[in-house]
């Protein structure tokens, strides 16, 4: 791994747990991931992706690790329509006033579906998901050897 990887700030706190825990003991954490995996197996930062976990936690001198998605990618676009819906209310986006009055309709017609229908839809159809390549986070559990 480049060194300067090797020297981050989360690496140097992942560790700092393992120094902390007494061989044999769990290490259990959780992140939010704030992208989709890709660029596998190398993808490492956007958020804590699988191989993140993976390769340094093994590198700090954990074993039995185990990552479990904590939803699936319908709940990461559940939680990202409530997201757009909040984020571009009429007349809280600064546009000029004649862009907000024909935004206003569209954005009504829209609210219901984004932050009702959607989410639970999309919250529903999530255990549906089996490659779960973008997330909400992970669940992780590992053992220091």
């Amino acid at each position: 791994m480049p060194h300067s990887v090797i020297d981050s700030l989360h690496f140097k706190a992942v560790k700092e747990m393992a120094r902390i825990l007494k061989p044999g003991g769990r290490l259990m954490l959780t992140a939010p991931l704030g992208s989709g995996i890709h660029q596998e197996p190398y993808h490492y930062y956007g958020g804590y992706t699988p191989y993140w976990y993976q390769d340094f936690l093994a590198e700090a001198g954990f074993a039995q690790i185990r990552v479990e998605a904590n939803a699936g990618s319908l709940r990461c676009f559940a939680q990202e329509a409530l997201r757009f819906a909040q984020a571009t209310r009429p007349f809280r986006l600064g546009m000029p006033l004649a862009a907000e009055l024909l935004w206003l309709p569209l954005w009504l017609l829209l609210a219901p579906l984004l932050t009702f229908a959607l989410p639970l839809a999309c919250n529903y159809l999530d255990r549906f998901d089996r490659e779960q390549r973008f997330t909400v986070g992970y669940h992780v559990t590992a053992i220091k050897a």
